[in-house]
């Protein structure tokens, strides 16, 4: 894949923000100034965001896809509800069977249940995944040619190392014991997740407080829960090229463990979603035709070799309709250092009552109002 304007300087700047935002250090580590970080950075930035990645499990949230089996006729109307049903994106799938939507759900662990019977009533049946925390793309600069300015994928070198036994990475980090947050630390989670790269003291000017407060919500509540920041870039139009969705389910779970370290510097894997449960995952690859025959045979190959037990395409990411929220946060969904099911929600449950019988769901304000 071509990459464009980019080179060598630029990859090694992306591999360094994909661990820290602190532009100094990057620069020390590449080897250019300062000023050459800042002026490449905002270059970058034409092609999309660093944002942060945070371990929605440690914040006491889960994670999990919700595909419904048809395309919802009123969806743009109960949209508006997404907000509050800790949905972070609403996507329009077009798959073999006909167009799907897919749902990215971050309910908090101990609702998950309760929102998912809302969004399965709102939006029509479908299939729910849990999913452990995403993996996304890492950036490489081993695999740049920088007299081409391409990404080389070498297939043959990954189908080897794939095939052979080499070293298992254990590379999910989910935390079993959720941090302790609260609507501060949410506040600086919602703006470092739509630009990681957004000073704290502009942080503290819209919270109206001192940015010694944001700092220091910043190291002992925030940053313990960032797995590592997103290099969330679109270097090809989703028009051109768009997002396919994979799913994959591997022999046993240190295979797949093996597998997601090996692909995890390929740029054309953008995300990986393990299974919560399984040795399966979910897996969004964005490859140019020339590409997506070797990636299919490869893992033809692992399936004869017995590495993996199936791989079925799901279908593409139709990009005129995507629509994406930040974290959840607010009164309306966070209170006294709780996730919390909001009223509107709690009304919409009280209406689907016979479904709901048994749920022990209380109001923020005290329980819930069987006489209404």
């Amino acid at each position: 894949m071509k990459l464009p304007e980019f080179d060598l300087v630029d990859i090694r700047i992306l591999e360094c923000l994909y661990r820290s935002t602190n532009l100094s250090e990057i620069a020390r580590r590449v080897g250019v100034t300062d000023e050459t970080v800042r002026r490449r950075v905002r270059k970058l930035y034409k092609y999309g965001r660093v944002t942060v990645e945070p371990d929605y499990f440690a914040m006491g949230l889960s994670y999990g896809i919700y595909l419904s089996e048809n395309q919802p006729q009123d969806l743009p109307i109960k949209a508006s509800l997404l907000r509050r049903c800790y949905v972070l994106s609403v996507t329009r799938l077009i798959s073999p069977e006909g167009p799907r939507s897919l749902f990215v759900l971050v309910p908090p662990i101990h609702l998950e249940g309760e929102i998912l019977s809302i969004v399965k009533s709102l939006f029509s049946t479908g299939t729910y995944l849990p999913l452990l925390n995403p993996i996304k793309w890492r950036p490489s600069s081993k695999y740049f040619d920088a007299e081409s300015r391409e990404y080389i994928c070498p297939w043959d070198k990954i189908e080897r190392t794939l095939i052979s036994k080499s070293p298992i990475f254990d590379i999910f980090d989910q935390r079993l014991v959720p941090q302790i947050l609260d609507e501060v630390d949410l506040e600086i989670i919602k703006e470092l997740h739509k630009d990681a790269l957004t000073p704290l003291a502009k942080v503290a000017r819209m919270l109206g407080t001192y940015p010694q407060k944001v700092w220091y919500h910043y190291i002992n509540h925030v940053k313990p829960i960032i797995r590592h920041y997103d290099i969330n870039m679109t270097f090809t139009s989703l028009e051109e090229i768009p997002l396919s969705l994979y799913r994959i389910d591997f022999m046993n779970i240190q295979y797949m463990m093996h597998f997601v370290s090996v692909m995890l510097e390929n740029i054309h894997i953008r995300v990986m979603i393990p299974f919560r449960y399984r040795p399966s995952m979910l897996m969004l690859v964005q490859m140019p035709y020339n590409e997506l025959l070797p990636f299919v045979d490869l893992l033809s190959k692992l399936k004869a070799h017995r590495k993996i037990r199936h791989f079925k395409y799901e279908g593409f990411i139709d990009s005129r309709y995507i629509q994406a929220f930040t974290i959840p946060h607010g009164s309306e969904v966070f209170k006294n250092g709780k996730w919390i099911l909001s009223e509107e929600l709690l009304d919409i449950l009280q209406s689907l009552r016979p479904r709901a019988r048994g749920m022990e769901l209380e109001r923020s304000l005290g329980p819930l109002d069987e006489s209404k």
